[in-house]
């Protein structure tokens, strides 16, 4: 689609998630950059070009756009505030990564139950952190038993990789090498 119009937001969007999974970080960030550009408004857009800034270590920088994204766009909140709760994680802000957790509506998400492990299990909510470990056993078993293997595709800072992986093991996730 973007052959056919490279002004497509959409197109665009699509070819940095693309790249973004091809481990092709600064070729995803470069298409996102230049989409937003073209489209500054679209707020679906600035959320997923911001949370792949965040993933890409640029949390700083990211983090921003995802909450601008958040209150311009009534939807998909869950999601919104699910990248939230990682960008307080990263800032070593539990609470807020806690309240953040709390306020979305992703209980079918692996990739919620992950988050929610490490936030948990470093906000000192033990049984939480023990709670969502469990649920990816049994309704995610691979993401349990190899949770570095979803962490690292999505994350490509390898101190933020290191450092959740070791929250994933205080959260009890045996599978995250140590």
């Amino acid at each position: 689609s973007v052959e056919l119009d490279p002004t497509n937001t959409r197109g665009l969007q699509a070819e940095m998630f693309a790249l973004s999974f091809a481990g092709d970080t600064d070729a995803a960030l470069s298409v996102g950059k230049a989409a937003l550009a073209l489209n500054p408004n679209d707020s679906e857009l600035m959320g997923e070009y911001g949370y792949r800034l965040a993933l890409a270590g640029d949390w700083p920088t990211g983090c921003p756009l995802v909450s601008e994204a958040r209150d311009r766009n009534p939807g998909p909140l869950g999601y919104y505030e699910t990248a939230l709760a990682l960008c307080a994680y990263i800032e070593a802000d539990y609470a807020r990564a806690v309240t953040w957790l709390k306020k979305t509506g992703m209980p079918d998400n692996p990739n919620y139950h992950l988050i929610a492990a490490a936030v948990f299990a470093e906000s000192g909510d033990t049984a939480a952190a023990a709670a969502e470990a469990a649920w990816l056993r049994r309704n995610a078993p691979d993401v349990a038993a190899n949770p570095e293997v979803v962490v690292t595709r999505r994350i490509a800072r390898q101190e933020d990789v290191e450092r959740l992986l070791a929250s994933l093991r205080k959260a009890g996730l045996s599978g995250t090498p140590g």
